[in-house]
């Protein structure tokens, strides 16, 4: 825990897991646990990317503890949403990516964001359009349009995040941005920029002049 306050980035990997089994399994070795997890697993995220009823499988591993470590990626999403609720507005394009790059700051898998905004740049809603990669998930355009009509935005910006590669946007990107800026337009709504977040990078269709 020590090691963890005074610099968290060099805990190795069964090392987060053994921090976080202390919690929850008291006055035991964590160790030799969260060393056969991340042989199982192979990584951290993966780890808490797994079910509870599968971790329970791990000799040593209680319901709680499961728990503990699946609730882990879940609450660091509300707490990204917590802290993009201290924006009331986003005025540029520079704003934007700031938000998202908050957003998306700790998530593992990737999703696609509308954040809605009305004419005075307010925030109206940030929705979660879809789970998944733009190249492999079925996008519903449709779906999207309804989704996003409701909130009667003036502008929006659409947001995804890579979580392997580059940030820079595919071939499946650019067309899905085309398609939806022109569904957009003819509900009168101004599709202002599409941002890709890699880490702590951003990609900007605007700045990028691809939109």
């Amino acid at each position: 825990r020590d090691k963890a306050f005074k610099d968290i980035d060099s805990l190795q990997p069964h090392e987060i897991i053994e921090l976080l089994l202390n919690f929850s399994i008291i006055r035991k070795n964590t160790n030799p646990i969260a060393h056969e997890l991340i042989e199982k697993y192979g990584s951290v995220s993966n780890v808490m990317d797994s079910d509870v009823s599968s971790l329970m499988q791990v000799q040593g591993i209680g319901e709680s503890s499961a728990s503990l470590l699946v609730l882990i990626p879940k609450l660091c999403e509300i707490y990204n949403k917590s802290r993009c609720a201290e924006y009331s507005k986003i005025p540029n394009i520079a704003e934007a990516q700031d938000y998202f790059r908050i957003l998306f700051s700790t998530t593992n898998h990737e999703i696609i964001y509308a954040l809605c905004l009305d004419k005075s740049d307010k925030i109206i809603s940030l929705i979660k359009l879809e789970e998944g990669d733009i190249d492999t998930i079925n996008v519903n355009i449709g779906k999207i349009l309804v989704d996003i009509a409701k909130f009667k935005p003036t502008k929006i910006y659409i947001s995804h995040n890579h979580i392997v590669g580059g940030k820079y946007p595919s071939d499946a990107d650019i067309t899905f941005t085309d398609t939806l800026k022109s569904k957009l337009m003819n509900l009168g709504i101004d599709l202002v920029d599409h941002i890709i977040v890699n880490r702590n990078e951003t990609f900007s269709f605007k700045m990028s002049e691809l939109l």
